[in-house]
Formats: structure tokens, C-alpha cells, sequence
């Protein structure tokens, strides 16, 4: 079993900090039915920045909906950065 990407490992934590602990956090959890709302992706991205040394375009995030595609988006641009 693969183990899973600094950018799956981080979303997960960020999100974990800011959500209910009565969540259940799976790829198929909706953002805004956790109550993370614009700002909060707008904070992530810039930790996310920070945390894997790159810059990330104002829109690459937008549209995302859920968990899973925002770690599928982070995951796309780091393995870019390589």
C-alpha cells in the first residue's frame, strides 16, 4: 500500500483542525458540509504554499467541491513542481 502524499497528509490535518471531531473526513466529504468555507481554501492554499515550497495560481482551487479534489488538485501541482 502507497503511503499517502505530504499534501494528503497536510489537507487532512488543516481540515481536521477547523472541522467538528464528530466529522467523519473521507475524499468524498463535501467542503461546505463541513463548514469550510472560501477564506479557509484561501489559508490553506497559502499553508499549503509555504509547506511545499511553491506557488499555487489564485484559481487552481476553484470549483473544488470536495476533500478528495482538493488533494487530487494538490497533488497534481506538486508532482508538476518536480
Amino acid at each position: 500500500m502507497e503511503s499517502p502524499s505530504k499534501a494528503r497528509i497536510f489537507i487532512e490535518q488543516f481540515i481536521e483542525n477547523i472541522v467538528s471531531s464528530s466529522y467523519t473526513l473521507t475524499d468524498d466529504s463535501y467542503l461546505v458540509e463541513m463548514g469550510i468555507d472560501s477564506l479557509d481554501v484561501v489559508e490553506l492554499v497559502m499553508e499549503l504554499e509555504e509547506e511545499l515550497n511553491m506557488d499555487i495560481e489564485d484559481d487552481a482551487f476553484s470549483g473544488i467541491e470536495t476533500v478528495g479534489a482538493l488533494i487530487q488538485a494538490a497533488e497534481k501541482l506538486a508532482e508538476k513542481k518536480k
